[in-house]
């Protein structure tokens, strides 16, 4: 939620609140051991529900910026720590959370998306409601807005990869050429074996197709997925047979 926050706490409040905070030391977290969502985040009772980090920051600076929201430095969500604590606007969390998400090495090298992955290959994030493709955000976040009708494609044939050293735009004939200049371009109908976990884009095996086949109406799709690091279309797909089509049919 994105709102200018106040709290003005009487003292009976302020010392109400603090009671419910074990703090060990300056620099551990203070664990909040009054009512907790089951996420673990530390929510507070005064007027009405509130986050506990958010009171915190609160009762320290005072209101908070319009269109910003507190954040846990210790990844902690029951820590009210207030050097723990930070804010930022809903762009600033977009790009901290990409980045949690990338496996940077030598800028040479791929960065791996280690996030949500489509059966393309390619790293996809945001949120169920706006998505975006991990390498187009990355080139965006590098060089700024990509030109309407554009792609932006991979030099190293990585499609999980965000590096915008490995990165350049084009059109579809560009990429296409790009594709036939590397012999990339079979299409299955022509090439069958690049079908399933032949197909190097492929995160999945068809064991762990398998197994996840037989989860079906026994974890939520969500669940599913994060256990095998794939997106949740990932696993609709193998539901509805859109995808792996040859192993369901088995």
């Amino acid at each position: 939620m994105w709102y200018n926050y106040t709290m003005n706490l009487t003292k009976k409040q302020t010392k109400k609140f603090f009671k419910k905070i074990y703090a060990p030391s300056l620099d551990e977290c203070w664990l909040w051991e009054g009512y907790k969502k089951p996420n673990g985040e530390a929510w507070s009772f005064i007027n009405n529900f509130t986050s506990a980090k958010n009171i915190m920051w609160a009762i320290a600076y005072g209101n908070i910026p319009e269109y910003k929201t507190v954040y846990h430095i210790c990844k902690n969500p029951s820590c009210v720590n207030l050097s723990h604590l930070e804010i930022e606007t809903k762009e600033e969390k977009e790009i901290r959370i990409f980045w949690r998400k990338v496996d940077r090495k030598s800028y040479g090298k791929c960065w791996e998306w280690v996030g949500c992955v489509g059966d393309s290959g390619y790293g996809q994030g945001g949120t169920r409601n706006n998505r975006y493709s991990a390498h187009r955000f990355s080139w965006e976040l590098h060089y700024g807005e990509i030109p309407n009708g554009l792609l932006v494609c991979h030099h190293c044939d990585n499609p999980s990869c965000v590096n915008p050293k490995h990165l350049f735009i084009g059109t579809q004939k560009d990429n296409i050429n790009d594709m036939d200049k590397k012999g990339r371009r079979k299409p299955h109908r022509e090439n069958p074996k690049l079908r399933g976990e032949n197909n190097i884009n492929s995160k999945l095996t068809e064991e762990k197709v398998l197994e996840i086949l037989k989860l079906k109406g026994e974890k939520p799709v969500v669940e599913i997925s994060k256990q095998y690091n794939v997106c949740y279309t990932t696993i609709y797909n193998i539901f509805k047979g859109t995808t792996w089509k040859h192993i369901i049919k088995g």
